[in-house]
């Protein structure tokens, strides 16, 4: 009975851990987003593109840990010492993630041009470069952030379950916001 005791405090720790991480990166993001308030005003359907753009990086890549935790549960990764036995399995999925989000954020930017163009009479076929080029950064920077998180939470023997949802969604709205903003800086 000690030990369910202890698990739970243990689990509990890690909820409020990644819970308050979570808020402080939010709250970071949210700042970003008011810094390049001009970048917001100044590019024609960014209002349009951002939130599918931003709430995509999150939910994917918080997916994607929940289906490496899942393999590490049934034994498809093999962890020994603390130390995962299986690196490709996690490039080979992390490829398919990869792959998904850009495909998934280019349409993103293809419907954000037609709503501008049949909708507002706005022509910005720059939208879809920028969903483009946004999400193949973005998801280079998160891949590596997601394989770091894992290695991390298997080393420390951390529960990916508790820490990956909220840490992966809010960094994965950080980095989306902050390569769209670069993105547009840059074209």
């Amino acid at each position: 009975m000690l030990s369910t005791k202890s698990t739970n405090n243990s689990e509990l720790k890690e909820i409020l851990s990644s819970g308050r991480l979570s808020l402080l990166i939010n709250l970071v993001n949210g700042l970003i987003i008011t810094m390049f308030k001009d970048v917001l005003f100044s590019s024609p359907g960014i209002f349009i593109l951002i939130p599918g753009f931003i709430q995509l990086r999150g939910s994917i890549y918080s997916i994607l840990t929940s289906k490496i935790s899942s393999e590490i549960a049934l034994g498809k990764i093999k962890i020994h010492n603390k130390k995962i036995n299986n690196h490709k399995r996690i490039i080979h999925n992390l490829v398919k993630i990869n792959t998904t989000s850009i495909v998934i954020s280019t349409l993103l930017g293809i419907t954000s041009f037609l709503f501008l163009r049949f909708l507002l009479s706005i022509n910005y076929p720059k939208i879809i470069l920028i969903s483009f080029l946004g999400s193949i950064i973005s998801s280079i920077i998160l891949s590596t952030f997601v394989y770091i998180l894992i290695v991390y939470a298997i080393q420390k023997g951390l529960d990916l379950d508790i820490i990956s949802g909220p840490i992966i969604t809010s960094v994965g709205d950080l980095i989306g916001t902050l390569c769209l903003f670069i993105t547009v800086l840059l074209i």
